[in-house]
Order: structure tokens, then C-alpha cells, then sequence
């Protein structure tokens, strides 16, 4: 997650906050009838390609590459947060 956050910051993007993040609890087969298992939800980082709609949120596991046009987004493309050469490409304008 460390290394996509540093290509999109050399790429020119700059934080622009986290997403909502919620956690909950529920119940499982192993815990019932007790609360079992924690399930986290949003609190991806967030960054925005001054001057453009580009946008990009990085987790743990995607990376999400979108648009924002009139505070609607638009055109997500994911790729898994390991996969640098081709957030690389994305980022150099290519087609993958």
C-alpha cells in the first residue's frame, strides 16, 4: 500500500482525506449466540490529481481509479494493490 501511495504522490496526486469507514460485529456459526467476528468497512485513503476529475482511493487489497464530474463519480477502473505495472500504466496515460 506504501509503495502505490508513494507512485501516486510522484504521479502528482495529493491526499484528499479517507473514505466513511464503519466497524460492526456479527454473529457467526462459531460464536453463536455471542457476537463474533469484526468486519471493517471504508477507510480507504483517498487522493485527487489537482486541477483534473481524477481521483484514486488505495486499501488494502485495490486500488480504485475513478472520475468525479459534478460530485458524481464515474469510470472506476480497480487493480489489485500489488499489481504496481499496471496502476504504472494508468498513471503514464496507457491502455491496459
Amino acid at each position: 500500500m506504501d509503495k502505490v501511495i508513494e507512485i501516486l504522490l510522484v504521479a502528482g496526486y495529493v491526499p484528499d482525506g479517507v473514505t466513511h469507514g464503519e466497524t460492526y460485529r456479527i454473529v457467526t456459526q462459531a460464536s453463536y449466540p455471542s457476537v463474533g467476528a469484526e468486519i471493517s468497512t471504508g477507510g480507504r485513503k483517498r487522493f485527487v490529481l489537482p486541477g483534473t476529475t481524477k481521483r484514486a482511493t488505495v486499501g488494502k487489497r485495490i486500488v480504485c481509479f475513478y472520475e468525479s464530474v459534478n460530485e458524481q463519480a464515474m469510470g472506476f477502473r480497480n487493480f489489485r494493490t500489488e499489481d504496481f505495472a499496471a496502476i504504472a500504466a494508468i498513471l503514464e496515460g496507457r491502455r491496459i
